[in-house]
């Protein structure tokens, strides 16, 4: 993944974000993790690696 991409959440970490939810990436740190703006305006840090997949739209 990097800076840009749309992303959508996966069932993994439902407890953080619902399932499915759309965000783009806003930056990506060498260790995997990165911060993610979802659509609703929330901003999180966090594992980019098998908790999100990338998305065309």
């Amino acid at each position: 993944m990097k800076s840009g991409d749309r992303v959508m959440s996966l069932p993994v970490i439902q407890e953080i974000v619902p399932s499915g939810s759309l965000g783009t990436v806003q930056e990506v740190y060498p260790d995997g993790w990165g911060i993610v703006k979802f659509d609703d305006g929330i901003s999180l840090l966090i594992r980019l690696n098998g908790n999100f997949e990338v998305v065309k739209e």
